[in-house]
């Protein structure tokens, strides 16, 4: 089977996602972990927890912050996914050598890099997720030569 593309640009399509709600996917964002919160009756808890498929499961409740927004977004980070529960861990500077639990990232903050989850469901929409968390005092070599700006 084959999708037919439009012929929308870039642009275009970036403006139906704002429109849409999206923000734009690889947006890198802060962040701040919530500790709940509640959409109507239902609350969902920052926890420790287990997937569908019975392994261990840490979920986020995260506040993103995107031009003077605030929006909740909810995070699940399974030791399947070890690269990014550890650059989850170290944006949010926690200081652990062994096993990390959900109680640990609560009122911690960080940035993070957005994605768009396309939904298998006509009913839902698509909606973002968080692709990667970004790691603090990544190390750059650096040169240490001044330049000299008098000369021409």
């Amino acid at each position: 089977m084959a999708i037919a593309l439009s012929n929308k640009t870039d642009e275009e399509l970036e403006k139906e996602q704002r429109e849409n709600g999206l923000i734009p996917k690889d947006t890198i964002v802060d962040f701040e972990v919530l500790d709940e919160v509640k959409f109507g009756t239902k609350t969902i808890y920052t926890e420790d927890a287990q997937s569908k498929a019975g392994n261990d499961m840490i979920v986020l409740v995260l506040k993103i912050f995107h031009n003077d927004k605030e929006r909740v977004l909810i995070d699940y980070l399974t030791a399947g996914m070890e690269f990014k529960l550890r650059h989850a861990i170290n944006t949010c500077g926690i200081d652990v050598d062994t096993a990390v639990s959900a109680t640990d990232f609560i009122g911690k903050s960080g940035r993070a890099r957005l994605g768009i989850q396309k939904s298998k469901d006509p009913q839902y929409s698509d909606k973002n997720v968080i692709a990667d968390y970004l790691v603090r005092g990544v190390d750059v070599e650096l040169d240490d030569e001044i330049p000299d700006f008098t000369k021409k």
